[in-house]
């Protein structure tokens, strides 16, 4: 597999990874698979979500958003539960308009799952963490068995 970091962006080729196994960058050490989302930029959106190598949660966010603001944290929890299933990512709409407009994204928050760098899904609107675990079992994304 291959996973674009999310710090540098350098391609990193991994093994299939054993239990515990946290995979680091090999140009600059960043962990490969964080428990945090990933703060997108316009420059950095394409080559993470095409390097990703695991399905990408986006969350378009916009800075004064109560809705927004609301989901952060709901956001940050399901993206350390979902670690290594999942990655989790946010990028400002209103710091980089381009990517949304790019994707006709008409509202925030917004959520784009995408696969192979391709959107596979897309929903508007906060959500409690019940329901976005729900939507993400809807996509075939499930969440790790607690042992």
């Amino acid at each position: 597999m291959q996973l674009a970091c999310p710090r540098c962006l350098a391609l990193n080729r991994i093994a299939d990874r054993g239990p515990g196994d946290e995979p680091k960058c090999e140009a600059c050490g960043a962990a490969l698979l964080p428990a945090e989302a990933v703060a997108l930029t316009a420059d950095s959106f394409d080559r993470f979500i095409q390097h990703a190598g695991l399905p990408v949660l986006v969350e378009f966010w916009a800075d004064g958003c109560g809705p927004c603001e609301m989901m952060a944290p709901i956001f940050d929890a399901i993206a350390a539960e979902m670690k290594g299933r999942v990655r989790f990512a946010r990028l400002d709409a209103a710091a980089h308009p381009q990517v949304p407009m790019r994707h006709h994204l008409r509202g925030v928050p917004s959520l784009m799952l995408f696969s192979d760098g391709a959107e596979i899904a897309r929903t508007t609107g906060a959500m409690e963490a019940h329901a976005l675990r729900r939507w993400l079992a809807s996509q075939g994304i499930q969440q790790a068995k607690v042992q």
